[in-house]
């Protein structure tokens, strides 16, 4: 039964370890595209007031 428990925690903790992986992977990529539309929206607005 001991055996199994360690198992267990172990296969729990690794899932656990994956799922904050998934998630701060998923923040950066937020962070990234945030930066990338921030600047896109500048370079329009710079765009606009440029225009004829």
């Amino acid at each position: 039964m001991g055996e199994n428990l360690k198992w267990l925690w172990m296969a729990f903790s690794v899932a656990w370890i994956l799922h904050i992986g998934y998630v701060v992977l998923l923040s950066r990529r937020t962070s990234k595209l945030e930066r990338q539309l921030r600047h896109l929206g500048a370079q329009l607005t710079e765009r606009r007031d440029d225009g004829p």
